[in-house]
C-alpha cells in the first residue's frame, strides 16, 4: 500500500476500505482480527455509518490492517475559530486556599463542670448519680 494523506474522516474511511480491498478481507474478518464486536466495522465504514471511529477502535482496525498513523498535522479551522472566538474569554481561576490547621483546646475531662465528684462515673455509695447531667 502506498502512503496516503488523509485530511478528513471520509478520506480515512476511503483509505481503510482501499486497504480492506487490497487484502481481500471481509468486515467480519477485520472485526475478529481487531478484537471488535461483530459488525462493528460495518457500522463505522458502511454505506451509511451509524458510528465513527473511536480512539480504541481506530487503533485496533489500523493494527488489523497493518497500518499506522505516521504524522499528525494540526491546523486551525477558520470556520470553527470564527464560531469559537466569542467564547475564548480569559477566565481567571481562583487558586484553592490551603486549609490552615485548626488549633483548638483539648478537653481534659468530659465531666460536666458542676459534678461534685472527682471520679469519671461519679456515683456515690448509695448508687445514685449526683451529677445532674448524666
Amino acid at each position: 500500500m502506498s502512503t496516503h494523506v488523509v485530511s478528513s474522516e471520509e478520506e480515512l474511511i476511503a483509505a481503510v476500505c482501499k486497504r480492506r480491498d487490497e487484502l481481500q478481507l471481509s468486515h467480519e474478518a477485520i472485526d475478529h482480527l481487531a478484537g471488535l464486536s461483530d459488525r462493528y466495522l460495518s457500522k463505522v465504514i458502511g454505506p451509511s455509518p451509524a458510528r465513527g471511529f473511536g480512539e480504541m477502535s481506530l487503533g485496533a482496525v489500523l493494527g488489523a490492517l497493518a497500518l499506522q498513523v505516521a504524522v499528525v498535522v494540526l491546523i486551525e479551522d477558520p470556520e470553527q475559530a470564527r464560531a469559537m472566538r466569542p467564547r475564548w474569554q480569559v477566565v481567571r481561576r481562583r487558586r484553592p486556599r490551603r486549609r490552615r490547621e485548626q488549633v483548638g483546646c483539648v478537653v481534659a475531662d468530659a465531666r460536666p463542670p458542676d459534678c461534685p465528684s472527682n471520679e469519671r462515673n461519679c456515683d456515690d455509695q448509695t448508687g445514685n448519680n449526683p451529677c445532674p447531667r448524666e
